[in-house]
C-alpha cells in the first residue's frame, strides 16, 4: 500500500453547511517531554581523569563528573532492557543488553536507555558528531552500544544491544488523531562485530522502530529504519556525491540533527495507547538519542461537525429487493416476487452539496444499471451490506447513513452490464460519479494550513480511480489532492484495500483563498469495487513553530513526515 506523508500540530475545524462557516481549536497536549526536569547524579565509569577516561567505578586515578547522567526515566515512562523482537520478529542472537545492571560489564552510563547532560554525553563519547544534535539540549535520551562496549568486555564476548523506551499511557477514543513529535540523533553502523554465537557473528544491523502500543494489542509502526544498505528502510549518516567530474566525497547527511514528526489514529477498539521507541541488533556500532518529545491531541470527538449524512431522509429500495424466500435479490421494480426495503438509500445530497452522476451511464433508465448504486448514493451501513455482503460491513467508523460509490453492486449482473437481470446495453460506458461539497468559507485560513478529514472504506480492483480534488475558485480550476488506483491503473498510485480508514490531508491553499470546494470522484471503473465515505470535516492545522515542508497526505493509523 502507497501511505503518501504528512504532518500536522493543531486543528481548526470550520462548518461546512452552505453559507455558513465557523471555528473552533482543538489542540490538546496530551504529554510533553524534554527529560530536563531529571535529577542528574554522578557519572560511573566515564570519569574526570586526563581529561575523561572510561574506568571501573574504583579506579583511584579518576573521579566522578557530578550532575550528568541517570538511569531512571521520567514517571511513567520505562526502559525495557530485555528487548526481545523488533518489527515482529526475535532480536538477532539474544534478547535484551548483554551484562545489563552488572558492574564489571559494559560503561554504566549507556546500559540501555538512559539520561545525560547533552555536553558530557558529546564530550564522554570523543563527540564523533554527536555534538551535531543541537535541535537538543539539556538533558537527552540515549541509547548508545558504541559508547556501552568501551573499555570493557567487547561485542564478541557479550552479544547484541536491544533496549526500549515507552511513554506513559494515554487516552484514545475514535475519532482521535494524535500527533508525535520529537528531534534526533542516529548514526549507522552494521555487519561487522562478533558474537558468542559464531553463527550470528556479523549480522549485527543497528535498527530502531518507533510503534504506537494499544491497549487491545494492536501495534503500529510510525516508523523504523536500520543500517543495511542493501535495505528499503537504510537510515544514512552520510551518502557518496561526485562533487567533480569522476571525483567522489562522503557528505554528511542530517540525522545525526532531525525533527521527525508522525500522526496517528486511534485504534479500533482501543481505550489508550503508548509510544515505544526501541533500538534492536546493535554491536559496537553507533547511537540514537532523542529530545524534546510531545505527543498533541489534535481533533476530537467534540470538534465542530461538518457532514455526517445522518440528516438525510431515506427511501425504499428499488432494485436491491426482498424475495418472498425471503432473500436478497436483484429484480426490477415490478417484479411481483419482490418487496422493497424500506429506508435505505437516497441519491439526493445534502442542502448545498452536488451529487453529478451524470457521466454514469444510464442513469434514470430504469432498464439500465442498478438504480441505488447509479453514481453516489447515501444508504445505512446496514442496507449496503445487505446488498453483497463483499466486506463492506468493516466500515465500522461510517454509521447512520454513509455516502457510497459502488460500481459493483450498479454492476451487479451475471456478466456485463446488460446482460443479466436487468436490461441495457452490453458495452455501457464505465462508471463516473462526482460529489461536491459547498463551496466553503475558508477566509481567514493562513496560506499551506487548510485541512480535510474523514472516514473513508476503498477496495480496489482493474482501473479503478478515487480521487479528491480541491477547487479554491481563483481560475485556476481543481487541485487534486489525493489519488488512490486500483492494481491495473498507475503503479505510483496504487492503494490496496483500506476497509476501515481514518484519512486526514494536509492541504497547500493558497494565500488569500476565501473558499474552497471539494469534489470526491470514483472514476474509470466498471464491475470492480468501491469508495464510501463519511463524518467529513474541513478546517486548518497552523503550521508548526518550527516550520514546516509541504504536506499533502494521508493516513492510515499512523503515517510519518519529517519535519527538517
Amino acid at each position: 500500500m502507497r501511505l503518501m506523508q504528512w504532518l500536522s500540530l493543531g486543528l481548526v475545524l470550520a462548518a461546512m453547511a452552505a453559507g455558513q462557516s465557523a471555528t473552533a481549536q482543538f489542540n490538546s497536549i496530551v504529554f510533553e517531554e524534554d527529560f530536563d526536569s531529571l535529577t542528574l547524579g554522578d557519572s560511573v565509569n566515564e570519569r574526570l581523569g586526563f581529561p575523561l577516561v572510561t574506568r571501573l567505578e574504583t579506579d583511584t586515578d579518576s573521579a566522578p563528573l557530578p550532575g550528568v547522567f541517570t538511569a531512571t526515566a521520567p514517571s511513567g515512562w520505562t526502559v525495557d532492557n530485555a528487548l526481545a523482537t523488533y518489527q515482529g520478529a526475535p532480536t538477532v542472537g539474544n534478547a535484551g543488553v548483554p551484562g545489563t545492571g552488572d558492574s564489571a560489564v559494559g560503561v554504566a552510563e549507556f546500559d540501555g536507555w538512559t539520561f545525560l547532560d547533552k555536553d558530557f554525553w558529546s564530550d564522554a563519547a570523543g563527540d564523533q558528531r554527536r555534538s551535531e544534535f543541537t535541535n537538543a539540549s539539556g538533558t537527552v535520551a540515549v541509547v548508545d552500544p558504541d559508547e556501552y562496549f568501551d573499555e570493557f568486555a567487547g561485542p564478541d564476548d557479550l552479544g547484541y544491544f536491544n533496549s526500549g523506551l515507552t511513554t506513559p499511557s494515554f487516552s484514545v477514543a475514535p475519532g482521535n488523531f494524535f500527533n508525535l513529535t520529537f528531534d534526533s540523533s542516529w548514526r549507522n553502523e552494521s555487519f561487522d562485530d562478533g558474537h558468542p554465537d559464531a553463527l550470528i557473528e556479523d549480522l549485527n544491523n543497528q535498527a530502531v522502530e518507533v510503534l504506537v502500543a494499544y491497549d487491545n494489542g494492536t501495534v503500529v509502526t510510525l516508523d523504523a529504519w536500520n543500517s543495511d544498505p542493501a535495505s528499503g528502510a537504510f537510515k544514512p549518516d552520510e551518502v557518496e556525491v561526485e562533487v567533480s567530474p569522476g571525483v567522489f566525497e562522503d557528505v554528511p547527511t542530517n540525522v545525526t540533527n532531525e525533527a521527525l514528526a508522525y500522526t496517528f489514529g486511534a485504534a479500533p477498539g482501543a481505550t489508550s495507547a503508548q509510544i515505544q521507541f526501541n533500538i534492536a541488533n546493535a554491536g559496537n556500532d553507533w547511537w540514537w538519542a532523542l529530545d524534546n518529545i510531545n505527543v498533541d491531541n489534535i481533533i476530537t470527538s467534540a470538534s465542530v461537525l461538518s457532514e455526517d449524512f445522518e440528516s438525510l431522509p431515506l427511501g425504499d429500495s428499488v432494485n436491491e429487493r426482498i424475495s418472498l424466500v425471503p432473500e436478497k435479490v436483484t429484480a426490477v421494480e415490478s417484479d411481483p416476487d419482490t418487496t422493497a426495503r424500506p429506508d435505505s438509500f437516497t441519491q439526493t445530497p445534502p442542502a448545498g452539496w452536488n451529487n453529478d452522476n451524470s457521466q454514469v451511464a444510464g442513469v434514470g433508465d430504469p432498464q439500465v444499471g442498478v438504480e441505488e448504486w447509479e453514481g453516489w448514493s447515501f444508504v445505512t451501513p446496514d442496507f449496503w451490506a445487505f446488498t453483497e455482503g463483499g466486506a463492506r460491513e468493516e466500515f465500522t467508523k461510517g454509521t447512520g447513513v454513509i455516502a457510497v460509490a459502488d460500481p459493483d453492486e450498479w454492476d451487479d449482473l451475471e456478466g456485463d452490464i446488460g446482460g443479466g437481470e436487468i436490461n441495457g446495453p452490453a458495452n455501457i460506458a464505465p462508471f463516473d460519479a462526482t460529489l461536491e461539497t459547498p463551496a466553503i468559507d475558508i477566509t481567514g485560513v493562513a496560506e499551506g494550513e487548510l485541512a480535510i478529514a474523514f472516514d473513508a472504506t476503498w477496495r480496489e480492483e482493474g482501473i479503478q480511480t478515487a480521487v479528491l480534488t480541491a477547487d479554491y475558485a481563483d481560475g485556476n480550476g481543481p487541485i487534486e489532492v489525493l489519488r488512490w488506483e486500483s492494481a491495473g491503473g498507475d503503479p505510483t498510485f496504487f492503494t490496496d484495500d483500506l476497509l476501515n480508514e481514518s484519512v486526514l490531508l494536509r492541504l497547500d491553499n493558497p494565500a488569500g483563498a476565501t473558499e474552497v470546494t471539494f469534489a470526491f470522484r470514483l472514476f474509470d471503473a466498471g464491475n470492480n469495487f468501491y469508495w464510501g465515505i463519511d463524518n467529513i470535516q474541513v478546517g486548518a492545522i497552523p503550521e508548526p513553530a518550527t516550520g514546516g515542508l509541504l504536506l499533502i497526505a494521508v493516513s492510515a493509523l499512523g503515517v510519518a513526515r519529517r519535519r527538517g
